[in-house]
This record gives structure tokens, C-alpha cells and sequence, in this order.
């Protein structure tokens, strides 16, 4: 099995340094086309790189993020711009306008929105309190955004426990111990932080298909 290969920088990452540097206008990029053509190369990719397409929606989801920022920041300077032309006169205005403030967006910012998405879904959906829940609160209770590396580092134990028991790579849904978006959402995310700090190795055969987990520590033992 091959080990995870090192991050290359891909043409998605150069184009998001470009727009962010304000040497690309966010609103000469088309995203739907643009998601499109990726989405399609990645399914004619022999094996998927779990890393390069949450990268790919994370650009994905920056572009939609400045172009809201850029509309929203125009529609007040028309605003402004009528409200003077009508009165003729200058007045202090009761709260500053809305600025476009420039940052970078990271992987925690991606986090945070999915997250507070899959929390709002869950809000609205009318459930009944059940005892098996007791077992989901390390889940469910939301100090896991304030001690999220608790939780990865009690993943990592999990896989390599499991991993050391049958030698064989885990699969995903045997990581998953409640069907929920939430927690198979959580899950997959703590997975991916693994992966990103070089403790697991992710891996899909065929495009789309089933998602196996190897320790990155037993995979160098193994091939030397």
C-alpha cells in the first residue's frame, strides 16, 4: 500500500493565492463551471486524494464567501451614494458602513460553517431523547470545537487499537457508531485532521468508493 504522498500545490491553490492577493476579480471566476470541470477530473482520477478535493471545496467556498462580501459591500455604497444625492446633506451616519475586510479562510473557518450548518439541521429536526444518546454526548456537546484535539487523538487510539487487532485496514463505518450527519460529519473531519498531521493514511480504491484507514506508523513498519 502506498504511503500518503507529500501536498503538491495544485491549480486551484494558485488561483485562490491570485484572487486573494487582488490580482484575480473574484467575479470573473465562474464557480459552477469551475466546480464542475474538478469534480469531473477527480472522477477520472484512478484513486481520489481525500486532501486535494476538501481543498477544492474550501477554494470552492472562499470564492462564494468574497463575492457575497464584494455584492453586499456594493449594494451599500449605492445606498450611500442615493441617500446623499436625495438629502444634500452631510450628516454623521448612526453605525459605520459595511467594509470588505480581507483575510485568509483556513481549514477551521471551513470547519466552523459546516458544523454550525449540520447544528442548525439537527435543531430543526424533531427527535426523542433516547439512553443510547448518553453514549453520543462526546459528540453531541459542543466544547469539542474547544477540545477538538481530544477527540482526534481519541480517534487516532481507536484506529490503532483496531488496526493492531485484526491487521487488516479499518473501515470507515466501523469508525461511525451512529448513523447521524453530525457524527458521521465529525467523524470524517477528525479523520481528515489525522491524515493532515501525517498519523493516518486514508485510502479509496476506485473513485467515490469505500474509505479504509491505516495507521501511518504501522504502514512504515511495514514496508521497511
Amino acid at each position: 500500500m502506498e504511503s500518503r504522498r507529500e501536498e503538491e500545490i495544485t491549480p486551484i491553490d494558485i488561483l485562490l493565492q491570485l484572487v486573494q492577493m487582488g490580482r484575480v476579480d473574484p467575479w470573473n471566476i465562474d464557480i459552477v463551471d469551475l466546480t464542475e470541470k474538478y469534480i469531473q477530473r477527480l472522477r477520472e482520477m484512478k484513486e481520489l486524494d481525500l486532501r486535494v478535493s476538501a481543498r477544492a471545496i474550501l477554494a470552492a467556498s472562499i470564492l462564494v464567501r468574497m463575492k457575497s462580501e464584494a455584492l453586499l459591500y456594493e449594494e451599500d455604497e449605492n445606498e450611500e451614494e442615493e441617500k446623499e444625492e436625495k438629502i444634500r446633506v452631510e450628516v454623521e451616519p448612526l453605525a459605520p458602513p459595511l467594509r470588505r475586510v480581507e483575510r485568509y479562510y483556513t481549514f477551521d473557518d471551513l470547519l466552523e460553517a459546516l458544523m454550525d450548518a449540520l447544528e442548525e439541521a439537527e435543531r430543526r429536526k424533531p427527535r426523542k431523547r433516547k439512553r443510547e444518546e448518553i453514549e453520543e454526548e462526546v459528540f453531541v456537546v459542543d466544547d469539542f470545537r474547544v477540545d477538538i484535539e481530544k477527540h482526534v487523538n481519541r480517534l487516532y487510539e481507536i484506529v490503532r487499537k483496531l488496526y493492531e487487532e485484526t491487521r487488516k485496514p479499518i473501515k470507515f463505518w466501523d469508525l461511525v457508531f451512529d448513523n447521524t450527519p453530525k457524527v458521521i460529519a465529525r467523524t470524517f473531519l477528525y479523520l481528515l485532521f489525522l491524515a493532515n498531521m501525517g498519523k493516518v493514511d486514508l485510502v479509496q480504491e476506485e473513485p467515490f468508493g469505500e474509505i479504509l484507514v491505516v495507521p501511518m506508523v504501522e504502514t512504515a513498519k511495514s514496508g521497511s
